[in-house]
């Protein structure tokens, strides 16, 4: 298995909108929308909030 790495990540990023996309489309599939609180890409922007990024550590 390889490392991961955990770095903030700025959810602006085409990635990380796609990947947030992705996570809503799923939510709104399985749940209610009154069982699940998406945050809008400016709420996740907020100094206040820390976005990050898992993946594959780079040697």
């Amino acid at each position: 298995m390889s490392p991961a790495s955990i770095q903030p990540r700025d959810p602006a990023l085409p990635e990380a909108l796609s990947l947030i996309q992705q996570r809503d489309a799923y939510l709104n599939s399985i749940y209610p929308p009154d069982s699940h609180h998406q945050m809008s890409k400016a709420v996740l922007m907020q100094t206040h909030i820390q976005f990050l990024n898992v993946g594959k550590k780079h040697r």
